[in-house]
Order: C-alpha cells, then structure tokens, then sequence
C-alpha cells in the first residue's frame, strides 16, 4: 500500500474501476487509522500525508479523470523506454546497499556528555560546600588594649597645676583698692563631706536656701504637725525635698500639749469632726424601696435631697419602655435606638428568642423607677412552656440618661413561677 511508487489507487486501498463511495470510506478509514492525535513515529506521518494527497487526486470526478489520463500517459513512456527492474537503476547496474549510521546514537552520545558534565559539577559544588562547612573562619576583631588610669592634660599658662583638685571658688584682689574678697562658702565636689564640717548657717546658705529660714518669724504656725499631716494624708516623702525639711526643722521647736478646750471651735486651725457611725448613718437615710409591679405605671424614688426627674425625662422614660415592650413581644420586630451599645442589644435579642421559644408571651404594662441620671425599669411576662406548663416572671432593664435620652445598659430576666 505504502509502496514509494504506488499510484493513489494503490496508496488508498481500491482498483481503479472502484466507486467513489468506497474510495471516501477507504479514505475514512485511513485517516481513522493515521490521526495525528494518534501518530507514534514520523513513518506515520509521512504516510498520512500520502493517504491525503491520493485523496485530493480521486476525490471529484474532473481530478480523477485528469489523474487517470496523467497516469496512461505515463504508463506508456514507461513500456516505451522499458521500466528498471526492482533493486536496479536505470542504467542497468544493480545498486549497491550501504548501511547507514544509525541517527540516534548520535543524540544519545550527546546526551550523555552533557549528563556527565552536569553530574561532575554538581559533585564539584557539594565538595566545595563541605569544605567551606569545615573550615573554621579566623577571628577578625583584635582584643582592645587595657584602658590604663587617665593622663593629666598639659595646659601652657603660668601657675596652672593640673595634679590635684581645682577650685571652683577662691578669693579675689579688687582692682584700685586692694582689698581682698572671699566667698561665703567654697563649693567642693561633695557636699556631704563638707556638711559636717560647715556651721548650719553656711550649710544653708551653700544650698541657697533664703536667710528667712534661720529664724522662725513671730507667730508662724508649727511646721513639724504639718509634715506629718502631710504624711498621713498619703502624700509619698519624695514629694518633700529632703534639703527643705532639714533646713525647717533647724528652728522649729517642739510644740508644747495643748488642751483641746483651748482651740478655738472655727478657723483654720480647728480639729477636724469626727464622722458619724456608718449605723448611726443607716439609720437616718431611709432608702425607698422597689415598689410593687400593681401600684401604678411610674414610679419616682430617690434621696431626700436629690433632684427629682424633669418632665422631659419622663416623656423619654415612657417613650424608651413603650419601644422596649414592643421589641420584645415581637420576633420580626426591628430593634430601636434605645441601646448603649451593641452588647446590650444582642443580649436583649437572645432574652427575646428565649421568651418566644415558648407560647406567645404577654407582657404587662412598664413600672418605673426613676432618677435624675439613672432609672429601672421592670416588666412581667407570662408564657405556656411545653414542659413545664405556665410561666411568670419579670424583664428588669437599667437605663441612663445621656445625650437628652434614656440608654439601657443592662437587661436581665428574672422567673417567678
């Protein structure tokens, strides 16, 4: 079929007088058998080639009858000059068969000298590693040389002693008159040495402290009882400077017991009231209790002498409990904007989810107790559960008053039955 000179008759598998049906079917299946999804070698493909090319040849009737004629005319040069016989050229003399080089060894030669060259490098670069990885890297930084005791600097100038201490004060010649001025004290580099040396007035006056300090003026109140009142107070000892209660204690003297009785009973030296027992305080603050969900829709408590609520603060307060009922006897019901913050909200709509778990729920009308900054607010329900039959208890909410609003900041519910 696959002859090199085979005619397209040939190459597709038919006689010459075949029908053009059986030519296309036997093209089919060629090409069934040569796809190129399907091609395993470059035989296949050339052959491929040639099943399309005899097609294109005998597909339409006009082609075929011009490759026929083609073909007799052919036919007939041949059996006039006389066709070689098969192995022979047309000379007459036999040809000669010479075996090729295979193509592939080549490539395979080439692929395993690359393969080797790469296999000695990467052996190359593993031996250099471990040869890096065991070697020991010398220490750069030299050991600094021992600091040795300071070297006194050299300063030109006449009569400048640079191995002992240098004054910071001394005494001064005024030009004209010769007289000689000496300062009240030297200043040293520690004072505390030269404190028990010093009379306490100059050891004052070094600290600059004023002159007023050496003598307590007349009728000054005594300093000792208010350091230590001070002291009591909570007041820590570093918030008085050390140097300032020295210098104040030098000229205050003890005080002398004085009888209580003498103190005047007002002015600014009089003793301090002693605070009431915290039962004689109970006792005279009466608390108004929480009173009764019955007694009525708002209830007002608070101490004797604080503020009562304003108008506008119960209009808010209605409002807020009217909205707080509403929320929570309704699963679909939006939430308002009478929360402090979302936590509170979120724990107001589990209380909800919880009350409408069991049989509608009722609610009875909001009992108030109000402030001037803060206000409860308290109101019973009544449910069927399934288990464990009727239900009664209370929804307590606390509120604040901020921004021109009641906020609730806590929500609680309590079972009675």
């Amino acid at each position: 079929m696959f002859f090199p000179q085979a005619d397209a008759y040939r190459v597709l598998g038919v006689e010459a007088d075949a029908s053009p049906a059986q030519i296309k079917a036997h093209h089919r299946l060629l090409q069934h058998w040569l796809h190129p999804d399907r091609l395993q070698g470059e035989d296949d493909e050339i052959f491929a080639t040639r099943v399309n090319a005899a097609w294109s040849q005998l597909r339409s009737v006009e082609r075929r009858r011009a490759y026929d004629a083609g073909r007799l005319h052919d036919l007939a040069n041949e059996a006039a000059v006389g066709a070689p016989a098969l192995g022979q050229r047309a000379g007459g003399e036999p040809q000669a068969w010479v075996m090729q080089a295979p193509v592939d060894g080549v490539g395979r030669c080439l692929r395993r000298v690359g393969f080797a060259a790469v296999s000695l490098a990467c052996i190359g670069l593993v031996v250099l590693a471990m040869r890096d990885m065991q070697h020991v890297p010398k220490s750069w930084e030299q050991p600094s040389a021992e600091i040795g005791p300071p070297v006194a600097a050299e300063i030109d100038g006449p009569d400048v002693a640079t191995s002992g201490p240098v004054p910071r004060s001394a005494s001064a010649v005024l030009p004209g008159t010769g007289e000689t001025v000496r300062p009240l004290t030297e200043v040293v580099d520690d004072p505390s040495a030269a404190a028990g040396s010093m009379p306490p007035a100059a050891f004052d006056a070094a600290m600059d402290f004023p002159a007023a300090a050496e003598a307590a003026p007349s009728g000054a109140p005594p300093v000792e009882p208010l350091l230590a009142d001070v002291a009591n107070a909570g007041i820590a000892d570093a918030a008085i400077p050390r140097a300032m209660t020295d210098a104040t204690r030098r000229w205050v003297q003890p005080a002398e017991p004085v009888n209580p009785q003498d103190i005047p009973a007002d002015g600014p030296y009089a003793p301090e009231r002693q605070l009431p027992d915290s039962a004689e305080v109970r006792a005279r603050t009466r608390v108004p209790a929480m009173p009764q969900i019955g007694s009525g829709p708002v209830q007002v408590a608070a101490a004797p002498d604080a503020p009562e609520p304003s108008p506008l603060q119960m209009e808010s307060a209605l409002r807020t409990g009217e909205a707080f009922v509403r929320y929570m006897g309704g699963v679909r019901q939006a939430s308002p904007a009478i929360w402090n913050s979302p936590v509170i909200q979120s724990s107001a709509g589990q209380l909800r989810q919880e009350l409408h778990d069991r049989d509608s729920p009722r609610f009875s009308a909001p009992q108030w107790r109000i402030g001037r900054q803060n206000a409860v607010l308290v109101v019973r329900y009544r449910a069927k559960d399934a288990a464990e039959g009727r239900e009664t208890g209370e929804l307590v909410a606390d509120l604040v008053w901020r921004e021109g609003m009641w906020l609730i900041v806590g929500v609680g519910m309590e079972r009675l039955q």
